[in-house]
């Protein structure tokens, strides 16, 4: 897979789209949430990442470490 490859090299933002289309096919791949999350951060948005975890939290029905 090569948004895996990309996303353990660190690079989070050239894995960013395949993460996206990961997602639109299967919204219980969890580390298509961590990478978007690291990709969006790495962007410099630092209130996306959160929301991006926040649909994993919603999805998955399991509590954020850092809470609401």
């Amino acid at each position: 897979m090569k948004g895996d490859e990309l996303y353990k090299e660190g690079l989070y933002l050239e894995s960013k789209p395949i993460w996206e289309e990961v997602l639109d096919m299967n919204s219980s791949f969890i580390l298509s949430y961590k990478a978007l999350a690291k990709a969006y951060f790495k962007m410099g948005d630092y209130k996306k990442p959160l929301n991006v975890l926040k649909l994993l939290r919603i999805n998955w029905a399991i509590p954020m470490p850092f809470g609401r």
